[in-house]
């Protein structure tokens, strides 16, 4: 191999001496075979794809191919057409390059070995197959000292097209160019010496050199990957001008190298093209393949898929004398799986609110709607509920209600006596939470009452995520301090003499009572008289009991009881009487309550009862 290299390198100084050893040195260890035009009987063959409808399993799904005549192997590849199929990567399926660039390599030179273009026929690695470029090791020997008026104008070198094409190798060993590409590479000047000052190893400069494949193929498994460049007498197209050209080589490794992505289909084989013919380079001295690393994308794979949604499946005979594809769409349906709902009866309590999700298979991601909003409500009331599975492998919904029920809050009724001054009086009213929104009416009506009176009242929350309300009784009237208040401020009555058992007119009538029965304060009523103190009257077995009623005295309650005797062997206990209204004078209301008396009664007693009270 060393000899070889140096045939190569030297090339340009003894080529008159070597070239009529070279040259049967080569015809020793080549052994030649041309392809030529060749037509296969593509008609009578074929494959079809089948099984394009499965479930998603969570295992791969894959289609099957049959083909016509049955036995030829084949190779389904598949590529993601889904909306949300994830972004292609570009991965590498075959290398055999190094992972750190050396200074230089063993190297071809077309015009020492006399060829054209030179391949190794590898099996891919990996399982992205659709090609999109090819990087190559070249190794240049052209100083720019050697090509003063080249390197003037391209000081940094100089501009070279580099091709590569892909065949796929038959059984019957024809070659079927798959697809192929050139790339104009800048081929950088070789220094005079390294960085150190030392010489070159195998006096060449080594790069890398990258060929785009801009409408990639679908790669099959096995590939004769070929690199090609034109040269002054053996390159692809001799140039047939002075120049650089033929001090451009291949950088190659020993074919027992073992690639580190993918494998050498024949570890002691390198394919070269010479007048014509394409040629294979064999034996332990020669067998040195160029060092070239594939990319493919992985938009084409020949990973089945595992996960639901449509794939582009294409089957390709795995034969190259067979150029037979069936492309058609592999459907992998989502799985059926149960979603259920629960804790649909919730009270409100100012969250969010969302119903329990369980799934069968557990775990699913559920999406829910209420009342077509993915928003979860936070407000009483019913809400119609779809719960539907989001993973994309499994399908499956559900409907239901949800019921937020109105939280209960307390209603609290205060200020329910108030004087009466001919102006609206309302009730307070606080709630818990606070600020709550109520609607109060008094005696069934909403409006503020002005008038004497007790009134009932009735509030209700009406805001809409709480319920709860309070009943009570709004007195409007006079009590003991606001009703003497005039004989006070008069000079009348002394200001110590206010209380409910003062007696200011010293008339045996307290405060209190005077205030009950609407009579003068400051000035006497005698006691039983005709002004509006308690009179009793018994006549045809009936006992009447005559008495004035304040009603602006709504903080008062009357109350008539009756006994048999006085002589305290008796008790005092709640008549029950018929009353009827005399007369009304202004605040004071004149009443005759009557209580029937047994037959054999002789005698009988009533009294007014005044306490007071408070709603």
């Amino acid at each position: 191999m060393g000899t070889f290299y140096l045939l190569e390198s030297t090339i340009a100084k003894y080529q008159p001496m070597i070239s009529q050893f070279l040259t049967s040195l080569l015809y020793c260890i080549l052994g030649f075979f041309i392809v030529t035009s060749y037509a296969d009987a593509q008609s009578e063959v074929s494959v079809t794809l089948g099984n394009l409808l499965q479930t998603y399993n969570g295992t791969a799904r894959r289609a099957s191919a049959v083909t016509d005549p049955a036995g030829f192997a084949t190779q389904i590849t598949y590529q993601n057409l889904n909306p949300n199929a994830p972004a292609p990567t570009t991965d590498v399926v075959f290398d055999d390059t190094p992972p750190t660039l050396a200074l230089s390599y063993f190297s071809y030179g077309f015009s020492a070995a006399q060829i054209s273009a030179v391949g190794n026929n590898v099996q891919l690695g990996g399982t992205s197959r659709k090609l999109e470029s090819c990087d190559v090791i070249l190794v240049n020997h052209a100083k720019a000292a050697n090509w003063p008026t080249l390197s003037a104008a391209n000081p940094l070198g100089y501009i070279h097209p580099i091709g590569i094409a892909i065949y796929e190798l038959s059984p019957t060993n024809h070659f079927i160019l798959r697809s192929e590409a050139t790339q104009n590479i800048l081929i950088p000047w070789r220094p005079l010496t390294q960085s150190n000052g030392e010489p070159y190893p195998f006096e060449g400069f080594a790069f890398r050199a990258n060929i785009p494949f801009v409408n990639g193929i679908t790669l099959p498994e096995k590939v004769l990957v070929v690199l090609k460049f034109n040269t002054q007498f053996y390159g692809e197209k001799p140039i047939g001008v002075d120049g650089p050209y033929n001090s451009l080589n291949v950088g190659y490794v020993n074919s027992l190298n073992t690639p580190l992505i993918g494998t050498d289909v024949n570890s002691d084989v390198v394919y070269a093209f010479r007048r014509g013919a394409w040629s294979i380079i064999s034996g332990s001295r020669t067998s040195s393949v160029p060092m070239v690393r594939l990319y493919a994308s992985s938009t084409q794979t020949i990973t089945p898929p595992i996960n639901a949604g449509n794939w582009q499946a294409t089957a390709a005979i795995s034969d190259a004398d067979y150029d037979v594809t069936d492309s058609q769409i592999l459907t992998v349906r989502p799985a059926a799986a149960v979603v259920q709902l629960a804790g649909l009866s919730k009270t409100y309590d100012r969250n969010p609110i969302n119903p329990s999700v369980t799934t069968t298979p557990p775990g699913l991601p559920v999406s829910l709607t209420y009342n077509g909003s993915e928003i979860a409500p936070t407000q009483a009331g019913r809400y119609d509920v779809s719960a539907t599975i989001t993973n994309p492998n499994y399908s499956g919904n559900t409907n239901s209600t949800l019921e937020i029920a109105k939280a209960t809050a307390s209603v609290t009724l205060s200020n329910l006596v108030q004087i009466a001054d001919g102006q609206p009086k309302s009730v307070a009213v606080t709630t818990h939470p606070p600020e709550l929104a109520t609607a109060t009416t008094y005696s069934e009506l909403s409006a503020l009452p002005t008038a004497l009176g007790r009134y009932a009242v009735s509030s209700v929350i009406t805001d809409s995520n709480y319920i709860g309300s309070k009943s009570g009784e709004l007195w409007l009237g006079q009590n003991l301090e606001s009703w003497i208040s005039p004989w006070l401020k008069a000079g009348s009555i002394p200001e110590n003499l206010v209380g409910d058992h003062d007696d200011p007119d010293q008339d045996g009538i307290p405060n209190l009572l005077e205030y009950a029965f609407g009579l003068n304060p400051a000035a006497p009523d005698p006691f039983g008289s005709n002004a509006g103190s308690p009179q009793a009257q018994f006549s045809a077995g009936e006992l009447s009991l005559f008495y004035s009623r304040n009603l602006a005295a709504t903080d008062l309650d009357f109350k008539v009881e009756s006994t048999s005797t006085l002589d305290g062997s008796g008790t005092w206990s709640t008549a029950v009487t018929r009353d009827s209204i005399i007369s009304t004078e202004g605040a004071v209301q004149s009443i005759r309550a009557t209580l029937p008396m047994p037959a054999e009664a002789t005698r009988g007693f009533a009294r007014v009862k005044v306490s007071r009270v408070s709603p």
